[in-house]
């Protein structure tokens, strides 16, 4: 086919561009699919580190606590059952851990 000034593309570049638009398409659907999949694990990863280092703040202030009494010469009061663990922790912290 010869390409003629119409002032329009010719038709077989049109042809030419539907066939690599819809060999794509499946590409593209896949990759949209994985993209979302990537997203919404970026999402929980970045809840998750939120609540990690929320935790890992409230595990230093403790840990601080601790020191502190320490420096001051006050005993730090273990449970019976166990005494690797605290009897009783701040109600601002709700985890107890081991020493």
């Amino acid at each position: 086919m010869r390409w003629q000034p119409t002032g329009t593309r010719p038709s077989y570049a049109k042809h030419a561009e539907a066939r690599v638009t819809r060999s794509q398409h499946p590409l593209v659907i896949k990759l949209s699919q994985e993209l979302a999949k990537v997203q919404a694990t970026l999402t929980k990863q970045s809840a998750r580190l939120v609540e990690q280092q929320q935790l890992n703040h409230q595990l230093t202030l403790r840990i601080r606590e601790f020191e502190h009494e320490i420096e001051r010469g006050a005993p730090v009061e273990r449970d019976s059952h166990n005494s690797k663990r605290t009897r009783e922790a701040p109600a601002s912290f709700p985890f107890v851990f081991d020493l």
